[in-house]
């Protein structure tokens, strides 16, 4: 099969509060005009930042499919309607949400904090019929090996 690269400027663009939280999406949204589709059960997969300031994308709601978030840089907050509480997730943490019959959340990404997201449909005819759930991963929960100057950490346990 033939590798196709899409460099970023065929990639979408988004943003959040008016530019304070931007994004480049190699699979977005229809509307969000980039040129890759979504890809068997991966519909979208975005690195987000905050340039200069903390802002905050208020409370909205998912519902069926599965988010896993990886703080690549800085630090993030947390806010769900399961937990009812902020969680600060730092560099290397991972967060999955399992959004099941539904659950709201809110996250602050704090001034030149860095995630990258994907989006799952698990299987959205199963998926609606369970129960939300939410769990972070801490980055030293998982192993870092080194090779000839690189480092790879391993995330799944």
């Amino acid at each position: 099969m033939p590798i196709k690269v899409f460099t970023k400027e065929n990639q979408a663009n988004g943003n959040f509060n008016n530019g304070q939280i931007l994004e480049k999406k190699p699979i977005g949204f229809p509307q969000d005009g980039g040129q890759l589709s979504p890809y068997s059960n991966l519909f979208y997969w975005a690195h987000a930042w905050a340039p200069g300031n903390d802002s905050t994308i208020g409370l909205h709601p998912h519902r069926g499919f599965e988010i896993c978030s990886f703080v690549l840089k800085g630090e993030i907050e947390h806010y769900d309607t399961l937990l009812e509480k902020w969680i600060t997730l730092k560099k290397g943490d991972v967060q999955i949400i399992k959004a099941g019959k539904g659950i709201s959340h809110s996250e602050k990404l704090k001034s030149d904090s860095e995630i990258f997201q994907i989006w799952f449909d698990p299987n959205i005819q199963e998926s609606l019929y369970i129960d939300a759930s939410y769990n972070d991963f801490k980055s030293e929960e998982f192993k870092l090996d080194k090779n000839n100057g690189v480092e790879i950490k391993t995330i799944f346990k």
